[in-house]
């Protein structure tokens, strides 16, 4: 006992000096390939505008630029379309344009004469680019008439000598006071004087087109003059900032997601929120920056100029991280109601399968009660009835329910034999006993589908027995002549002779009865295997150690042929209930097979791993030769995956390695993904 411990230690120590080297191998090949993936990816990489932060942040000041454009040049078109730029002079427009001016300088002239005075009606005219001239009434109706009552300025002359001289005037008429005796000139006094009589005057309002004043004339009539300077050239600037718009959000869009340095689309700041809730919260941002406008009482202009920039760059950030969700596919699927419909959908399959696990019997007369619940509110709601017709109701539901629980007795027996035939069941039989009509029927079918599925096993069995019986019976009838046949071989390879070709035909024929008697007892063994007549041993196994001991039989071939061979197994050790002895042929089945078929070259890896109360041992190779065949093909006796069949082999290795590890109550899938070759073996794990 101490000496298996203390081989057993040795192998351990052995394993874990041979696991550090590989480990070492690995992490220097690893820095190996990371070092060529970083050479590769530097060789790689290229600059792309697309990928540019400052060509984006340069897309995005434009954009800015070219909306600002865009809204003054529709600002001016608009303007000018209005003030009927586009058909009329400028001094017709500029007639127009002043026309309010004209009224407020009006209306300041009346308000001044009733109760203020001349004094202060000239320090108004003063600081304004305008004068004022009152018209005689006899002549309030003379078109261009020059005689005035009353006027702001001297002599026209020595004002037309200093520059001022204006066509531009405006007829305004208001009523204004005078005294009730009347004169020859203008007497205004106030209105609330009782000797004052209200009479019309016509007040004339010139502008003085110098415009030396700084006024809100000065401003209106350069404005008019820019509007009506630019009102075709705004055309050119909507135009080209509409270019400049579009040329921009679509580069934008294009380098969405999109970074130098790194491959792939690169995920957004907003990237990680669902879609709906950002838009949500765009909308809530833009309503809090409305209240902000209207909560500090700034003008309209400078409200409306604040929500189209805030509108400008949420559209921005919208269409931008949209575009990003569509290139990663990110959009229907990270959605907040895309996250609530899925939760409800699989509620509701939750809530299926719970009234499916329900038996069926109380499910039909749950169904039924909640029917007749609803029969009763209704008649208490809509109808009155009488003691009468409450007791033939009663009787109705009473007659049924004996129907309906006949009906759901019935079908939960053929539903459980349905199930029962669909689990393999084939031996089970239905009660039809108390059945009628077409669940009779029914039940007789299921029966004799039953009777026909128990038939077919049995023949496909005795067929399976008689074929490996045959195997069996061949095998060993074949075995004592083809003994004989190796040993006269041998026996005509050791004679001398002077004739060469004689050793020659003894080989050949001592290698291929060598080749057949390996045929045979892989036949015997695939028939035992199949038929269940090997013994089996199951006893602890350490399958790491058991795997390494396989692989460093096959590790001097595999470098021959070429292949590199890299085992991962766990460092503790992994113990699981099987035979040895057949274990062991499992293994070299399969690694026989990896060295026949494998490509030169090629990497072949051997893991093995533990979990889920699992241990998975896994082959994986890449074919030489292309795999047509499907892995349930692979599985079953005299099946290669190379067809030509040039070289040897007789394709029992697979089906063997399958029978052997069921017979230790394992499990072999085999994968095949293009030329790429995986076999699992999956165990139990042993308990301690």
């Amino acid at each position: 006992m101490r000496e298996k411990d203390q081989i057993k230690a040795e192998l351990t120590e052995e394993q874990k000096e041979q696991e550090q080297v590989k480990a070492e191998w690995a992490e220097e090949q690893k820095e190996q390939e990371q070092a060529e993936a970083d050479s590769r990816g530097k060789g790689k990489y290229r600059f792309r505008l697309t990928g540019c932060f400052a060509a984006k942040t340069a897309a995005v000041i434009l954009i800015f630029i070219a909306v600002s454009v865009f809204c003054a040049g529709a600002a001016v078109i608009y303007t000018a379309a209005e003030e009927s730029m586009y058909s009329r002079s400028f001094n017709t427009v500029l007639q127009d344009v002043v026309e309010g001016q004209a009224l407020s300088v009006a209306y300041k002239t009346m308000d001044c004469l009733r109760n203020d005075g001349e004094d202060m009606l000239c320090r108004y005219l003063d600081e304004r680019n305008a004068e004022v001239a009152i018209l005689k009434p006899e002549n309030m109706w003379v078109a261009d008439s020059g005689e005035f009552l009353w006027k702001s300025y001297g002599d026209e002359e020595a004002m037309a000598e200093n520059g001022f001289y204006s066509y531009m005037y405006k007829d305004i008429m208001l009523p204004l006071y005078s005294d009730s005796q009347g004169s020859d000139g203008l007497l205004l006094i106030a209105d609330d004087s009782s000797e004052a009589v209200e009479e019309p005057y016509t007040v004339r309002v010139f502008f003085d087109l110098r415009l030396e004043k700084q006024d809100d004339i000065r401003e209106i009539v350069l404005l008019a003059k820019c509007l009506y300077r630019f009102r075709y050239a705004a055309f050119w600037f909507c135009g080209g900032a509409a270019v400049l718009l579009a040329v921009c959000v679509i580069f934008l869009l294009c380098g969405a997601g999109h970074k130098n340095g790194r491959e792939g689309i690169v995920p957004g700041f907003l990237t990680g929120i669902p879609f709906d809730v950002m838009i949500l919260g765009m909308l809530f941002v833009l309503k809090a920056a409305w209240h902000l406008a209207k909560s500090y009482y700034i003008s309209y202009l400078y409200a409306v100029a604040f929500l189209c920039i805030i509108i400008l760059a949420l559209g921005l950030i919208f269409f931008w991280d949209l575009a990003i969700r569509l290139k990663l596919g990110k959009l229907w699927k990270y959605t907040l109601i895309y996250w609530v419909l899925r939760f409800l959908k699989r509620g509701m399959r939750a809530m299926w399968r719970l009234v499916l696990e329900i038996p069926l019997v109380w499910t039909v007369v749950a169904a039924y009660l909640a029917v007749c619940l609803l029969e009763i509110l209704g008649i208490y709601r809509f109808t009155r009835m009488r003691s009468g017709g409450w007791l033939a109701w009663w009787m109705e539901k009473a007659m049924l329910l004996a129907v309906v629980l006949y009906v759901a007795l019935t079908c939960s027996k053929l539903l459980k034999a349905s199930r029962e035939l669909a689990a393999g069941h084939e031996d089970y039989r239905v009660d039809t006993g108390h059945m009628v009509g077409a669940f009779l029927e029914h039940g007789e079918n299921l029966n004799s589908i039953g009777r026909g599925v128990s038939r077919a096993v049995e023949e496909k069995m005795k067929s399976e027995r008689l074929k490996t019986e045959l195997i069996s019976n061949v095998s060993h009838d074949l075995k004592t002549p083809l003994t004989s046949i190796i040993n006269y071989a041998e026996l005509i390879g050791m004679e001398e002779t002077e004739n060469t070709a004689i050793k020659e035909y003894a080989e050949v024929l001592l290698r291929q009865s060598g080749r057949l008697k390996r045929l045979l007892e892989n036949l015997v063994e695939a028939s035992k295997a199949v038929t269940g007549s090997l013994e089996v041993n199951l006893a602890p196994c350490e399958a790491g150690v058991l795997l390494s001991q396989a692989v460093g039989e096959y590790q001097q071939r595999m470098e021959e042929k070429g292949l590199d061979l890299r085992v991962s197994r766990p460092e503790e050790a992994v113990w699981i209930l099987a035979d040895g002895r057949h274990l062991w042929r499992v293994f070299d089945n399969l690694l026989n097979n990896i060295c026949k078929y494998a490509q030169e070259g090629s990497r072949v890896y051997l893991n093995l791993e533990q979990g889920e109360g699992k241990v998975f041992i896994i082959f994986r190779n890449m074919s030489g030769y292309a795999l047509d065949v499907s892995p349930q093909e692979l599985e079953e006796r005299f099946v290669r995956g190379d067809k030509s069949r040039h070289m040897e082999g007789n394709g029992l290795g697979l089906s063997i390695a399958k029978s052997l590890t069921e017979q230790q109550k394992g499990q072999m899938n085999i994968v095949i993904d293009g030329d790429l070759f995986k076999v699992i073996l999956a165990f139990d794990v042993m308990q301690g």
